[in-house]
């Protein structure tokens, strides 16, 4: 408890800090009392820990390391239909059962999809709360996705999405296995949770190192497909980043690596970021 602060009284609400496993901060009297608390509870130490654990078996057995991947696979091609459809390009999601993997079909580009993003990025700026600078984040991601859809940005972000969208799938996943956020049955699924994060996070690791060191996964992934078709990595780094593979491999090494960090950060400030006391 902070020094000088009075202990809540009897049915004071938490506020939405609460929530997110910050600080919890409890409105009383015209004041805020703060009770000094882990960002992550126990229980959601507890459930990562125990995910990480099963996360590292399943990897070291290759039968559930095929399995699980395909779970990785579907999510994969999910970020590339979702980015396709934001930027224009009516798209569906489908497994590869000729060479393995994944594959995405695109159709052609209708400026009716960007018009619709740009529309909801508009009524969400209307709608947020200008004090506390959620009006400037969503412009200036309004920003951001106009000069992407009108360059060849777009295309390069639709391939990242890929690997991307597994990162993301991961760290929504942390967040609800450290919060229990979401979860019917918190002891059950925070751990799974958990399981699922690790799972695609460390793949992520080994299929990047891989392709750093690795001469014949390099050929491998080149050969892709049957040979005569590139895949993210390899368009990302002759198109657009014009270098060779171990760049984007580097980069997503990097952020498989930071990912639990960034979610820890991000619990962070936002566990610290709830209403002002009331005068």
């Amino acid at each position: 408890m902070a020094p000088g602060a009075e202990p809540p009284q009897e049915g004071s609400a938490p506020l939405p800090a609460d929530v997110y496993g910050g600080p919890r901060r409890y409105r009383y009297g015209g004041a805020a009392a703060v009770r000094d608390e882990p960002v992550v509870d126990a229980a959601g130490r507890r459930a990562l820990i125990v995910g990480l654990g099963l996360a590292a078996v399943l990897l070291a057995v290759p039968f559930t390391r095929f399995v699980l991947r395909y779970l990785g696979i579907l999510v994969h091609e999910l970020g590339h239909t979702v980015a396709s459809w934001a930027f224009g390009y009516p798209a569906l999601p489908a497994f590869d059962f000729t060479y393995g993997g994944g594959v995405t079909i695109s159709g052609a580009r209708t400026w009716a999809l960007p018009l619709l993003v740009v529309a909801a990025f508009l009524w969400l700026i209307r709608r947020a709360d200008p004090r506390r600078g959620a009006q400037a984040v969503l412009g200036g991601l309004l920003a951001f996705y106009v000069v992407a859809a009108l360059t060849p940005l777009h295309e390069a972000l639709i391939l990242a999405l890929g690997h991307g969208g597994e990162l993301l799938f991961a760290g929504l996943a942390f967040y609800r296995a450290a919060t229990g956020t979401g979860c019917l049955r918190p002891r059950q699924e925070r751990p799974l949770y958990a399981m699922v994060a690790w799972f695609l996070t460390l793949d992520g690791v080994v299929f990047a190192w891989g392709l750093l060191t690795d001469p014949g996964r390099q050929q491998l992934y080149a050969d892709a497909k049957g040979g005569g078709h590139w895949v993210d990595f390899s368009r990302l780094a002759h198109d657009y980043l014009r270098s060779g593979i171990a760049l984007p491999a580097g980069l997503y090494l990097a952020a498989c690596l930071k990912l639990p960090g960034v979610v820890y950060l991000a619990l962070y400030l936002r566990g610290g970021g709830g209403p002002e006391p009331e005068a």
